[in-house]
């Protein structure tokens, strides 16, 4: 082999492809690498404004409240019980059931009309406000600030129903919460609300215990007819037939006796409904348990300063390395290249065509005359 000669073969045309990558991507890395200052700068500088943003933006602050609905068990499952007899229950389903049931109660119109038109607890010596006032809404009529002020309310509710945990059972411990930017008024519009809910289920349970005893009562009174009537057709019978000598009385007889035992149990299962119905009535039994009353929070939900910070910073480093290989670009632009020279001509053109948009947009200023200027004579 002669030193000094060239070994190519002939078609060869120069290094492979992965060492031309190789070789593009260092060259990347050292645009990077030179202007790693401007890198820095600027996305320092855009997570600064991004701080000082949040920071400016007015905090919002979350109290929540956690209960415990528990459904009051019907009068006919406690039939079933001093009977002997057992109903089947579906645990999940009675706790989706409460879900959506009290969900809808919090967000129902009626619910938060009176709820807003209770007062907050207020500082000694200060006149404490309503809910709705608390918000400050403004509208031009009564209706129209009510309407404005309930949507306001349910934006800031939330209800967080439980999670579901695998291999047990059905949790039904609810979570209520309240956003404002004043951490004191969110845990006592939080407490409010809660406070309403335990007091319009306790009232609607009272309605329910009284609807049910009363229709109990009435029912008794007509069952106390057909019980009399149908003593009274046994007894006529019995002394018009002291000795039964024929089939037909003793089917007779039968007959009366079979009427007279059901409308006696008739009238004795609704006595005991109406003493169930009584006892139920009296009972002071919370439908809703309290586990933990809302306390002012000490941090804000939003904005979030550390995550706008660091999308900012995620943002700004894209950004920057972008302009960085821009204006490695531009330095190492030929401008005498054809395809540049077409490229700079097209850019030149939409710039034109963008000029024409905005003043068909936008139009042309007019200029005005000027004051003191004199009429022109004719």
């Amino acid at each position: 082999m002669i030193p000094g000669q060239n070994m190519e073969k002939p078609g060869w045309d120069g290094p492979p492809e992965e060492e031309n990558e190789s070789v593009s991507l260092f060259r990347y890395v050292n645009v990077l690498l030179k202007r790693r200052w401007l890198i820095i700068l600027g996305t320092l500088g855009l997570c600064t404004l991004a701080i000082v943003y949040a920071k400016l933006q007015t905090p919002v602050f979350e109290a929540t409240a956690s209960f415990l609905p528990s459904r009051a068990q019907g009068m006919s499952s406690k039939i079933d019980e001093s009977f002997g007899v057992g109903r089947a229950t579906n645990p999940a389903a009675d706790a989706q059931f409460l879900i959506e049931y009290y969900s809808q109660i919090l967000q129902s119109r009626g619910f938060l009309d009176t709820a807003s038109s209770k007062p907050l607890p207020a500082p000694a010596g200060e006149k404490p406000l309503t809910l709705m006032e608390s918000l400050k809404i403004k509208g031009e009529t009564e209706a129209e600030r009510k309407a404005i002020g309930l949507e306001a309310i349910r934006k800031k509710l939330k209800v967080v129903a439980p999670r579901a945990v695998s291999g047990r059972a059905a949790s039904t411990v609810m979570s209520l919460s309240f956003s404002d930017s004043d951490p004191v008024i969110a845990a006592a519009a939080a407490n409010l609300l809660l406070d309403e809910l335990v007091l319009f289920s306790q009232n609607e349970l009272n309605s329910k215990a009284k609807t049910n005893r009363e229709f109990i009562e009435n029912q008794l009174k007509e069952t106390k007819t057909p019980l009399n009537q149908a003593e009274t057709a046994s007894s006529v019978f019995e002394k018009r037939n002291r000795k039964i000598a024929t089939p037909e009385l003793q089917i007779e007889q039968d007959r009366l006796k079979r009427n007279v035992r059901l409308q006696e149990e008739i009238y004795i299962t609704l006595n005991k409904q109406l003493e169930l119905a009584k006892i139920q009535e009296q009972e002071t039994k919370d439908p809703i348990v309290v586990i933990q009353r809302a306390v002012p929070p000490r941090s804000r939900v939003s904005p979030q300063v550390r995550k706008t910070a660091l999308i900012a910073g995620f943002l700004g480093l894209f950004l920057f390395c972008g302009i960085a290989l821009v204006q490695d670009f531009l330095k190492r632009m030929n401008v005498e290249d054809p395809d540049m020279k077409e490229f700079l001509d097209t850019l030149q053109d939409v710039k034109g065509d963008a000029a024409k948009a905005g003043h068909i947009l936008f139009g042309r200023k007019k200029k005005s005359k000027p004051s003191g200027s004199a009429p022109p004579v004719k």
